[in-house]
């Protein structure tokens, strides 16, 4: 999860130098030369500039391709890597995927990498060992272990791996639920002291509906738009023309009981919960949190709370915990 492991307070350049300044025996001119080559290597294309940017200024791949440069810059001869791909998207995935092992190969570095992405262990892994309930179930040659896997553990994983399936009819006819016309969406950048601010177009005229119970798949590269859309979707981004018709209503201008009898039926999941969640807050305090002012007493949110866990496998014993008590996973349930 690049946006939480790097500092939200400190630029690149501070956060870069201080793995060289604890690990080796650079000087400051060392120091930066071997950073501005590091960035350049993993494919930052103006890295002064990155120098001087802070973490929230960069897309989860750029921010992924900082972090393998931060534990690449002190040559270590042995690289964790715990999930290195989480939240990114196919392409972005590849590249920084190709990227860690073209480094790792340059220094003689050994690699654990720690994932559930069987197609990921297929295409980098040289042996695989398959884990349950925190003992090593089966171990070996990566392609022996997915072509003729022997524990019923890692038969079950592979027979997990997403498969194209017959999804249920949708009514042709059906009236959509959602309707997006003509949408555009920009976004500000500063332009300096004496020239006006620029302008990012982040959605060009997109026009989409979605009926009841359809399942509309927006596929696209890093900083395409895909999450843009979805957040004016759910109203956390104003978009800067077009309309959005909701169940036969337009979503603007919606005030009162309307506004938030929307806000109520449109929810969305985010792509990092770790950062999604309130790290001050119990699992059932977040949860019941959206109950709030839906006139249920504390007995039943709380008996609410318990429900919808139930229902994404989660026991009464995560109700308690907190958002770093929990696995990836369990965060996204």
């Amino acid at each position: 999860e690049p946006m939480t492991s790097l500092n939200p307070s400190l630029t690149i350049g501070r956060q870069l130098e201080e793995a060289l300044a604890l690990h080796t025996g650079l000087d400051a001119r060392g120091r930066r030369a071997a950073i501005l080559a590091m960035l350049q290597r993993v494919g930052l294309s103006d890295p002064e500039r990155v120098l001087k940017a802070w973490p929230h200024e960069f897309s989860g791949g750029m921010r992924q391709r900082i972090m393998l440069a931060s534990v690449m810059l002190p040559k270590p001869a042995l690289l964790v890597a715990d999930e290195p791909t989480t939240a990114l998207d196919a392409v972005v995935q590849r590249d920084v995927l190709e990227l860690m092992v073209a480094l790792t190969a340059e220094n003689d570095t050994a690699v654990l990498m720690i994932s559930h992405d069987l197609a990921m262990v297929a295409r980098y892994s040289h042996r695989v060992i398959v884990m349950c309930r925190g003992e090593i179930v089966e171990q070996g040659p990566t392609d022996q272990i997915l072509r003729a896997p022997a524990h019923p553990y890692t038969r079950k994983l592979l027979g997990a791996m997403p498969r194209r399936r017959p999804v249920p009819e949708v009514a042709a006819d059906a009236p959509p639920l959602v309707e997006v016309q003509g949408l555009t969406v920009d976004f500000g950048r500063r332009g300096g002291l004496f020239r006006r601010r620029a302008h990012k177009r982040a959605l060009h005229g997109i026009d989409l509906a979605i009926r009841p119970r359809e399942v509309v798949a927006v596929v696209g590269g890093s900083g395409s738009g895909k999450t843009t859309l979805g957040r004016v979707l759910a109203s956390l981004q104003k978009p800067g023309g077009g309309r959005l018709i909701f169940d036969g209503q337009p979503i603007s201008g919606r005030s009162g009981a309307a506004w938030t009898d929307y806000r109520r039926n449109c929810q969305m999941v985010f792509q990092d919960p770790y950062s999604s969640l309130d790290p001050r807050m119990t699992v059932a305090q977040a949860i019941g949190e959206a109950l709030r002012g839906s006139g249920l007493d504390r007995a039943a949110i709380r008996a609410r709370v318990l429900e919808v866990l139930a229902e994404v496998g989660l026991d009464d014993t995560h109700a308690g915990r907190y958002p770093h008590e929990l696995s990836g996973g369990q965060r996204q349930r």
